[in-house]
C-alpha cells in the first residue's frame, strides 16, 4: 500500500501522540508556558537519569535531547514498537478509521522532505524497502570486467551482482542488516564516464544515504564466529578478501564513517579492523581536518567500547589510493598479520 503525503499527514495526526505515549510511559506534564510537553525518561537509549524525551501535544511530536529520536505519531510507533514505517502506518489505520487509497510511492518520498525541512528524515526513509523483485529485471551474466579484476564469480552470485545492459553499468543491491533491500548501486563500465557525464558509482531507486555496511546481511555469521569485523572502503574488496578466504568483512561504500555505522559495528560486540584504501588516516582524536591526500577517520567512540585494529602499508606495498587487496592474497595476508590496534 502507498500513500499520498496528505494521507500520512492524516495518519500522523489521527491520535494524539501524548495520550497514546501515556500507556506506555510515565509522562509528566510541564508547567508555564511548556504546559503543552511532557516528559519520561527516554527508552530508546540507556542511561538516561533526567526525563530527555519530550512530547508537544501541540504539534503532536516527540524529541529526545540525549539521543535525538525525533518524529511525529508513525515514528514514534516504529521506534517503540520496531516496526517498519508501513507497519507503522497499518498499525494505525487499525486504531481509527481513516478511507485511503494507493497513490505513487514517489510521494512518501515528497512528504519526508516536508516534515523534516531541508534535512532529510532518515529514520523513516530507511524503513521504506525495495521490492526483492527490483534487481531481476537486470541480466544475470558473468562480469568479465571484475573477474579479470580477481573476483570470483561465485561470489558475485553470493551478492547477486549483475548487468545493466542499457546504462552499461554492473549492478548490485545494497542491502541492510536484516537483508532488506534499501538500495541498487551500480558501476558504470564506460571507460571515459567522466567525459560523458556519468559518476564512477551511482545509486539506482535510493532511499537512504550511506546508513549500512555492505555485506554485513551476509556476513554477520562468520562476524560472530570469528569475533571480528574486517572494514574496507568499498564492496570490491569485500569480494576479493572473501575469495582470499576472509569471509567476516563489510564495506561503507565510501571514504568517511558515519553514526549510523559506528552503531552497526559497535552492535556486533567483537574486534574492530580497519583495512582502508593507501591514503587513509585512522585517528583517535578529534578535530582533524582532511588534507590534500589524507582523509582522516575518527574511530575515537569505537575504541573506547572495543578493540579497533589498522592495517596501514608502512612499508610502501601498495600504490596510492589502493585497497590492502588489491595486489593479492599473499600481499594482503601480509598487511593483515601487520595490523595494529589503535
Amino acid at each position: 500500500m502507498k500513500y499520498t503525503y496528505e494521507q500520512i499527514q492524516q495518519i500522523n495526526n489521527a491520535i494524539s501522540i501524548v495520550e497514546y505515549a501515556s500507556k506506555y510511559l510515565e509522562l509528566e506534564q510541564g508547567k508555564g508556558k511548556r504546559s503543552n510537553e511532557y516528559w519520561c525518561i527516554c527508552p530508546f537509549h540507556k542511561g538516561d537519569a533526567n526525563p530527555s524525551l519530550s512530547f508537544n501535544s501541540e504539534k503532536n511530536v516527540f524529541k529526545c535531547m540525549a539521543c535525538d529520536k525525533k518524529g511525529g505519531l508513525i515514528n514514534f510507533i516504529m521506534e517503540y514498537h520496531q516496526k517498519t514505517f508501513l507497519q507503522a502506518i497499518e498499525y494505525i489505520l487499525k486504531l481509527t478509521n481513516i478511507p485511503l487509497d494507493e497513490r505513487e510511492h514517489s510521494e512518501i518520498i515528497e512528504y519526508l522532505h516536508k516534515i523534516d525541512g531541508k534535512k532529510f528524515n532518515k529514520d523513516i526513509i530507511e524503513h521504506i524497502y525495495l521490492n526483492e523483485d527490483c534487481i531481476n529485471k537486470y541480466f544475470k551474466e558473468n562480469i568479465k570486467e571484475w573477474i579479470n579484476e580477481g573476483i570470483r564469480q561465485n561470489v558475485m552470485d553470493k551478492y547477486n551482482v549483475r548487468y545493466n545492459k542499457s546504462g552499461n553499468a554492473i549492478v548490485f543491491p545494497i542491502r541492510d542488516a536484516k537483508g532488506k533491500i534499501i538500495s541498487i548501486k551500480a558501476r558504470t563500465l564506460y571507460k571515459n564516464h567522466r567525459d560523458l557525464g556519468i559518476p564512477k558509482y551511482n545509486y539506482y531507486q535510493s532511499i537512504g544515504s550511506n546508513d549500512f555496511l555492505f555485506g554485513l546481511y551476509e556476513n554477520q555469521q562468520y562476524i560472530y564466529d570469528k569475533n571480528e569485523v574486517i572494514v574496507f572502503e568499498g564492496c570490491k574488496s569485500v569480494m576479493l578478501a572473501e575469495g582470499y578466504g576472509y569471509l567476516n568483512c563489510v564495506s561503507l561504500e565510501t571514504n568517511t564513517i558515519n553514526e549510523y555505522q559506528m552503531n552497526l559495528l559497535l552492535q556486533l560486540k567483537c574486534n574492530i579492523v580497519m583495512a582502508l584504501d593507501k591514503g587513509m588516516k585512522i585517528t583517535d582524536k578529534k578535530g582533524l581536518k582532511n588534507t590534500k591526500d589524507i582523509t582522516f577517520i575518527n574511530v575515537g567512540l569505537l575504541s573506547k567500547f572495543t578493540n579497533v585494529y589498522t592495517i596501514e602499508d608502512t612499508i610502501g606495498l601498495l600504490p596510492a589510493k589502493a585497497s590492502p587487496v588489491d595486489l593479492g592474497k599473499e600481499i594482503f595476508d601480509k598487511l593483515y598479520e601487520g595490523k595494529y590496534k589503535i
